[in-house]
């Protein structure tokens, strides 16, 4: 004879609270594995966006450094508005490249052996506006631009450009021309005092400089 086994309701109670723990376990599994996947998710597609912009600025780098050896050639024969075209390109399409600072100092140059100051002293601002923290080519960038100064007689800006300079990059190797272009805008300035006192610190700082015998020469008309 079978036997009825009859649970009580305490018994039954424990058992509902039992299954609704693993249901909630399971629940709570699923919420996690939908959880793990979005993030696996996510970590894929940022690793994929760093992959397809490095491949981008790569194609970038390939693309502007075409357009710069074009550009040089046509420095080369001479055709500086061709090749100001071409740099121009560079600084426009390709900015983020690492041709881009190059062409853009090269610009500068150019304009200013075409005896275009204004725009010369333009492309060194440019220059000094986007890629100053590069620390590539600054010192030069910044002769440049004193030099453009020079030659529009902008003493005031000549000088600030020179010792902006000399103060930001004292272990450039230009430094003793830095040093005695900055003289020299003194003494346009009339400022005899201070350019004597340039020429002198050039003297002792760099007394094998080509620069040091120009001081010199410059000393004894003062």
């Amino acid at each position: 004879m079978a036997v009825e086994v009859k649970f009580g309701k305490k018994h039954k109670i424990k058992e509902d609270h039992f299954i609704e723990g693993l249901f909630k376990i399971r629940a709570r599994l699923e919420s996690q594995k939908k959880n793990i996947l979005f993030g696996l998710l996510g970590v894929l597609i940022i690793v994929l966006l760093a992959f397809g912009i490095r491949q981008f600025r790569e194609g970038n780098n390939i693309k502007s450094q075409e357009l710069f050896g074009q550009a040089m050639m046509e420095y080369q024969n001479g055709k500086y508005t061709n090749s100001i075209a071409g740099f121009k390109r560079i600084v426009d399409e390709y900015g983020s490249s690492r041709s881009a600072p190059k062409a853009l100092f090269l610009i500068g140059g150019l304009y200013y052996e075409l005896g275009n100051y204004t725009l010369s002293v333009d492309a060194y601002q440019k220059y000094i506006g986007k890629y100053d923290e590069s620390e590539f080519l600054n010192a030069a960038v910044y002769k440049g631009l004193g030099s453009a100064y020079i030659q529009m007689r902008d003493y005031d800006n000549a000088i600030s450009a020179f010792k902006t300079a000399i103060r930001k990059y004292p272990d450039d190797f230009s430094i003793p021309e830095l040093r005695y272009k900055l003289a020299r805008c003194l003494v346009e300035k009339k400022d005899t005092v201070a350019a004597k006192s340039e020429l002198e610190n050039l003297k002792n700082q760099y007394p094998a400089s080509f620069y040091s015998h120009e001081a010199d020469l410059l000393l004894a008309t003062l």
